[in-house]
């Protein structure tokens, strides 16, 4: 690995900043170049003037306590993956930050040096791959709506939803390979199946296209109003427009 994955800590006690820095240090150290702030404010000016990896958050800070500080860092760098440290192991509000934009939450006093490292990748990673299919979905969007002008309706609809479907679920299963908790593996899973049961409902909800009408000249020639096309030796005219079955 050539380049060092920065990381920013913002932590304002002594004692976890520690413990991550000597987890970082247990996982070949040369990978890791780490950041330490102690407030808010100052993560700000950090992330104004640096780039960063991924970003490790504790919830109470002096001038930040809560899920607020998931929600300023998700407005202020959505690319970059944000993990949660917190000494609170509150089921709701880990499901509540989640939701906000927070890749996991950890428990600072159960979590493991190598349980550390471990997440610190494995969120990196599917902020890569997230960011990657949603640029890819905007392609697929922008191609869908060049040829918007193609085909029937119910046609486009069911190719639209169909693509979307297959995005779905190359995103749901990309990310049901990687470490989820319980929780997030039970969302992703839902989505996915979700997914898959509103591309089936438009597929057969699809209206069948009504037949075309035969041309004009050739409902003229079978009410026997033409008789231009009429041969000298009294043959049947050669055939005009669509032959429909009868």
């Amino acid at each position: 690995m050539g380049e060092k994955l920065s990381i920013l800590l913002i932590e304002d006690d002594v004692h976890d900043v520690e413990a991550v820095e000597r987890a970082l240090k247990t996982v070949q150290p040369s990978l890791f170049e780490l950041r330490h702030v102690t407030k808010f404010r100052d993560a700000i000016r950090a992330i104004q003037s640096e780039s960063f990896h991924v970003v490790i958050l504790d919830l109470g800070l002096p001038d930040s306590v809560g899920l607020n500080g998931v929600e300023r860092l998700m407005a202020l760098i959505p690319t970059v993956p944000v993990i949660v440290l917190t000494g609170v192991n509150d089921e709701e509000t880990s499901l509540k930050g989640i939701e906000l934009g927070a890749q996991e939450f950890l428990d600072k006093n159960s979590v493991t040096p190598k349980e550390l490292i471990r997440t610190i990748r494995h969120a990196t990673k599917r902020k890569q791959f997230s960011i990657q299919q949603s640029s890819l979905s905007e392609g697929r969007g922008e191609k869908q709506v060049e040829s918007s002008g193609d085909g029937s309706a119910a046609e486009r609809l069911t190719a639209i939803m169909k693509d979307t479907s297959e995005l779905m679920t190359a995103h749901t299963t990309a990310l049901l390979s990687t470490e989820l908790t319980e929780q997030q593996r039970s969302i992703v899973s839902e989505i996915k199946e979700t997914s898959q049961k509103s591309f089936d409902a438009a597929k057969n909800a699809a209206p069948e296209e009504a037949p075309e009408e035969a041309p004009e000249e050739s409902r003229s020639g079978e009410n026997g109003n033409d008789t231009s096309a009429k041969t000298t030796n009294d043959q049947p005219p050669p055939a005009v427009g669509r032959i429909v079955d009868t």
